[in-house]
């Protein structure tokens, strides 16, 4: 039985009761499964990448209904906790997985590290975009360092941001 199956034979398959990490190995019903009890899922990339876990199918994910959030998941698994990088790593696992460059958008990427994420966690209302009345944590990212355009297309820009930027 697979863990997702144990967790509804249990009765913990609610989204008060967990989110669910990593999620590699999902089959169809599977994702069906988490879907309908809106389950989140946190993607932990670098992670399932140094345990060789395998890359989690999160375009998938995302079609099923699932809300995606992006994780570091902890020092011991990952070595540091930069989800600049997290970001970048998802981006290009995703593609890697679909053999597409153009898999899993920058946009998409971003939305999972924020709102999406938030989501995720049932704290939508609360977190993850900026909005009166909301709790934020915002940062500013110098666009004439580092390769990020000031001018030009959208998707450049937000494209040079998650493959080129790295937390502090």
């Amino acid at each position: 039985m697979s863990p997702v199956r144990a967790l509804e034979k249990l009765g913990l398959l609610s989204p008060e009761r967990v989110l669910l990490a990593h999620c590699v190995w999902l089959d169809d019903d599977e994702l069906q499964l988490l879907a309908a009890n809106n389950i989140g899922v946190a993607h932990n990339p670098s992670s399932n990448m140094k345990l060789a876990s395998g890359p989690a199918p999160v375009e998938a994910m995302i079609a099923a209904g699932i809300a995606v959030g992006i994780g570091t998941d902890g020092e011991k698994e990952n070595n540091n906790l930069d989800m600049f990088e997290e970001m970048k790593i998802a981006s290009l696992l995703a593609k890697l997985r679909a053999m597409d460059a153009a898999a899993w958008k920058s946009w998409d990427v971003l939305r999972a590290a924020t709102i999406d994420g938030a989501r995720a966690l049932g704290m939508d209302r609360d977190i993850g975009s900026l909005e009166p009345g909301k709790q934020a944590d915002v940062i500013a990212v110098r666009a004439a360092t580092g390769g990020l355009p000031r001018t030009g297309r959208e998707w450049r820009r937000r494209s040079k941001l998650l493959q080129s930027r790295q937390g502090v």
